[in-house]
């Protein structure tokens, strides 16, 4: 079966509002061979987010976005092209941004282990809510309910510093901060197993203006071809 463990948490990088940046790096990190990278994160000031890592010769790609406010305050997922090979090396990952710099930054990086499929074929299903008002609860809808066999993966973006937001039932909180310039929080929460929904509701409503969104993985064995590689 599937499982997650956080391989970096960033509780916020607060770049300034003046004094942006156009990229941000994890700090260092040693990944677990078979495993498959996933990159939870969002930004304030910028939009287009793609990612880069420094070693393991893995790419990512963005399997979806959420809104905070506005287009220039997003979040995403991204997930490696591969699963990490023998003998890794320490490595960090990038998130770069094609909008102009950023305010500041948040970044999760999870480690999957138990999976076979990788990039676009590793997400069943991507679900968002964008922009949802201050007093409402937070929420996403899959457009199928969810295998109970399956990992999902969710994250929301408010204004407060930490995000402080209670978690869904029977999900695990990974990571909740923020930073101060603009006021920006991010909560980022994992199910291994056991949710059975099309629905994820977080336990209370937001104090703020949100947004959030949220993957469910497809942990089943691999489509391989007769050559032993994965189908794309």
């Amino acid at each position: 079966m599937a499982a997650v463990t956080v391989a970096y948490a960033q509780n916020g990088v607060d770049s300034g509002s003046t004094t942006g940046a156009s990229s941000y790096a994890s700090g260092s990190f040693t990944p677990v061979a078979g495993d498959l990278i996933i990159i939870i994160c969002d930004v304030t000031g910028s939009s287009g987010i793609t990612a880069t890592a420094s070693a393991n010769g893995i790419t990512f790609i963005n399997v979806g976005t959420w809104l905070q406010g506005t287009s220039a305050n997003q979040g995403a997922i991204l997930v490696a092209n591969k699963l990490i090979g023998g003998s890794p090396s320490s490595m960090t990952v990038t998130i770069n941004l094609s909008g102009g710099n950023a305010t500041g930054a948040d970044i999760g990086v999870l480690r999957v282990s138990g999976m076979s499929n990788t990039g676009a074929r590793a997400v069943r299903q991507f679900a968002n809510n964008d922009n949802l008002g201050n007093g409402t609860t937070p929420n996403i809808v899959f457009a199928n309910a969810c295998l109970t066999s399956n990992v999902v993966i969710v994250g929301i973006s408010n204004v407060l510093n930490p995000a402080a937001i209670t978690p869904p039932t029977n999900f695990t909180e990974r990571g909740d901060g923020g930073y101060s310039t603009p006021t920006h929080g991010f909560e980022w929460a994992t199910r291994d197993s056991g949710h059975t929904s099309k629905t994820v509701t977080w336990g209370a409503a937001a104090g703020t203006v949100h947004g959030e969104g949220g993957i469910e993985l497809d942990t089943s064995a691999a489509d391989i071809g007769a050559f032993g590689v994965q189908m794309s």
